[in-house]
């Protein structure tokens, strides 16, 4: 019969998201990811063929944990008797993305920032989370839109893809600054009455 593992994987990742969140991939060693989340070197290379292998498990990790969830809350309908507007949900959405930001970064572009053009399965990684993002802010769009909330909105794409780049923009612009960011001031600002939203 063979043994149980005696790590939590998902405990495992926890403690590296906030080593490779501060230092980065490169400035992070196989034996320092070891020691810093107290996993058993066996077990490590067991579970990962290489620090490239537990990069990319990680950030798959931090998608669907971190990211996904965030996505996931403008996926909501409300009923026809709810007062609450769906622009709320993406100006909540980026309000929520800014304070995971601003506790550690975004691990998915500072990992496709960091790692470039030298990891495909990142890049795909970072593509289809941002696509997926994208068709999440037309969705919504378009039941805000139906709703009669943006009725004078030009083009809906256009717009879900702005906040898309936004996204991208101000994890940038929060590591640049530490912490600070523009992220309330613009999203308030898509919502004024002269905004494209009006």
């Amino acid at each position: 019969m063979a043994r149980k593992p005696e790590y939590s994987i998902n405990e495992v990742f926890k403690k590296a998201l906030i080593i490779i969140s501060d230092k980065g991939y490169k400035a992070c060693s196989m034996q320092h990811l070891i020691e810093k989340t107290q996993f058993n070197r066996r077990a490590f290379y067991q579970q990962f063929k290489h620090k490239q292998d537990f990069i990319e498990q990680l950030l798959s990790y931090y998608i669907e944990h971190s990211l996904l969830p965030l996505q996931a809350s403008l996926n909501y309908t409300p009923n026809k008797n709810d007062s609450d507007k769906l622009t709320h949900l993406i100006t909540d959405f980026f309000n929520r993305y800014q304070h995971l930001i601003d506790q550690d970064g975004c691990l998915l572009v500072k990992l496709s920032l960091e790692l470039g053009k030298q990891n495909v399965a990142v890049q795909n990684m970072a593509r289809r989370y941002y696509d997926n993002l994208h068709l999440s802010f037309i969705a919504c769009l378009e039941r805000a839109h139906a709703r009669g909330e943006i009725p004078h909105i030009s083009n809906i794409e256009s717009m879900a893809l702005k906040l898309t780049c936004f996204t991208q923009a101000f994890a940038v612009s929060n590591n640049l600054q530490q912490g600070q960011s523009d992220v309330h001031i613009v999203i308030q600002s898509l919502f004024e009455p002269s905004s494209e939203f009006a």
